[in-house]
């Protein structure tokens, strides 16, 4: 699926496929903008490169891009924007069968607190292997009540990181 240049409202959802490249025309020329930009259940394959994604969610509690059900995903060049942004989701507290596998290539995660105060989440991975390479993990948060995370892995979640920043 190929995005032109542009700014587009709306979700990219998977539910039990995968197979599929989404491509879009740059990092700082394609972007997706919705409250929930991404929502992934047991889908695999799936590779994301040169667009930027907003989270528009205000207030917020729930990821803007939430995966559940293992997978493999591949991003390349991709921006993300928003409060909460990545979020392996379980069903009913338990991680699928098969461990999934995201591998990030010079892309950039920014949590921003949105002027909402308390918790700011940029990546946290509860199911999954996560795999940095060369890619930049924030938070910004505007005041000391706020309580930032730019990384968190729990459960049976695993985080590699090479090369890159985390703020």
């Amino acid at each position: 699926v190929e995005f032109g240049p542009g700014t587009f409202n709306g979700t990219i959802t998977c539910t039990n496929g995968g197979y599929t490249s989404y491509r879009g025309s740059g990092q700082k020329i394609t972007k997706i903008v919705s409250s929930f930009f991404l929502q992934i259940a047991n889908c695999t394959n799936l590779t994301f490169s040169e667009i930027s994604f907003e989270s528009t969610c205000n207030p917020c509690n729930f990821y803007a891009a939430e995966w559940k059900g293992g997978g493999i995903s591949t991003w390349n060049n991709i921006e993300m924007v928003g409060k909460y942004i990545w979020g392996e989701v379980t069903f009913g507290g338990q991680c699928s069968a098969a461990k999934g596998a995201h591998y990030w290539f010079g892309s950039r995660l920014r949590s921003v607190s949105l002027g909402l105060g308390g918790q700011n989440v940029a990546y946290s991975a509860r199911c999954d292997e996560s795999w940095f390479f060369g890619s930049e993990v924030s938070v910004e948060a505007e005041n000391d009540e706020n309580e930032v995370v730019a990384i968190r892995a729990q459960g049976s979640g695993e985080i590699h990181f090479y090369g890159g920043v985390l703020r």
